[in-house]
């Protein structure tokens, strides 16, 4: 799985890169949002990568609605965030569908 991966909906076929994760699962789907990208793999696992939100800006929204008291909680190496290569998001499976937006991904599970 990398950022070559296009997959071809009309073929069912990549046009580059590996059409399979790196557990062996096949890639179904691909989703592109404003700053980061998502793959679903057919055995319902979710790869992220890019940048949904970073410590900074994570902080900034906790200071504005009064949660800087839950900052030290926050593990931001998660793959949910995002980051520069794709990376499982361990702990979400059953993965329908992903709708990316600006700071933000929706996911929509078994």
């Amino acid at each position: 799985l990398g950022h070559t991966l296009v997959k071809d909906r009309s073929t069912s076929t990549c046009s580059s890169g590996s059409r399979k994760d790196a557990g062996g699962a096949e890639i179904v789907k691909v989703v592109a949002g404003m700053h980061s990208s998502a793959a679903i793999s057919n055995d319902g696992r979710l790869w992220l990568w890019g940048r949904l939100l970073d410590e900074p800006r994570g902080l900034s929204i906790m200071k504005r609605f009064g949660g800087e008291k839950y900052a030290a909680d926050v593990d931001w190496t998660w793959a949910g965030f995002g980051g520069a290569e794709p990376r499982l998001v361990e702990g979400v499976s059953g993965v329908k569908d992903v709708a990316l937006g600006g700071w933000h991904a929706m996911v929509l599970v078994d």
